[in-house]
């Protein structure tokens, strides 16, 4: 089986906090990466951080699985990865970016990139 990829955060420019869609992992297994893609933030004493976070339904329940990008500033952009086993985590994740400052932006999305365990 070949390498499949599931959008966690759809790319958007973005203005305040946001919490990103639920997105259904229980097609992967195993060991995957979450690629964040990311702007620098706006100006100056701007920041951007993502984590990830899982719940059962994808509706209520949501927790933070401890899986955490580093925080960006407006000094520049980055490709991030985190590599962790979707296994040990809850049916449904969605990215949650948190911005600080005032007027803070940032254009981002994060995917999820693994083995599915059935081919479709």
């Amino acid at each position: 089986m070949g390498i499949s990829v599931l959008t966690i955060a759809a790319p958007a420019a973005l203005t305040a906090t946001t919490n990103g869609d639920a997105a259904n992992v229980t097609d992967f297994h195993g060991v995957c990466k979450l690629v964040l893609s990311t702007t620098a933030t706006g100006g100056a004493g701007q920041t951007s951080s993502v984590k990830i976070q899982q719940s059962e339904d994808g509706l209520t329940g949501w927790q933070d699985t401890g899986l955490l990008f580093e925080t960006i500033d407006e000094t520049g952009g980055a490709t991030m990865e985190i590599v962790t086993n979707v296994d040990n985590y809850e049916q449904y994740l969605r990215a949650v970016t948190t911005l600080a400052g005032v007027d803070a932006t940032v254009s981002n999305c994060v995917l999820l990139v693994g083995r599915k365990q059935y081919e479709t």
